[in-house]
């Protein structure tokens, strides 16, 4: 679904939740209170995507990066602690932002762009997207 290379038979089960845009709002409120909104109003939609080998590659190397590298940031915060470090702890205080974003961008394969209670209107990738008949689409 991302490039339109042929999965193999390899399905991907993913739980998807999408909620209005205009819950966002109430961030300005609290985080707690857009965590209790986002939950009540979300939509949720269970797909099974198609996987070509090189973007299941690409999706395992992305959950190796975030989760090795979120460990490597810890301990490094852990070491500038224990020595008194400054330098040590800034940089896996850093570490600990970059990894798991990286992570998370490299392994996400579908975003959901809607959903309603019998759709879910799904970013796929562009030669994907081009592959279906105009009536599909």
């Amino acid at each position: 679904m991302r490039c339109n290379q042929p999965a193999g038979g390899f399905r991907l089960q993913r739980k998807l939740y999408w909620h209005h845009p205009a819950a966002y709002v109430a961030l300005f409120i609290s985080p707690i209170v857009y965590v209790i909104v986002a939950m009540i109003i979300r939509k949720n939609a269970t797909v099974r995507i198609g996987l070509c080998p090189d973007h299941r590659k690409r999706r395992r190397n992305g959950l190796l990066i975030g989760w090795i590298g979120t460990a490597i940031s810890l301990t490094a915060c852990t070491a500038g602690l224990a020595a008194d470090t400054p330098e040590a702890l800034l940089g896996g205080l850093v570490l600990f932002l970059i990894f798991p974003i990286v992570g998370i961008v490299m392994a996400q394969t579908i975003v959901p762009k809607k959903m309603d209670e019998h759709c879910a209107w799904l970013k796929v990738g562009k030669l994907f997207l081009d592959s279906l008949e105009p009536a599909r689409r």
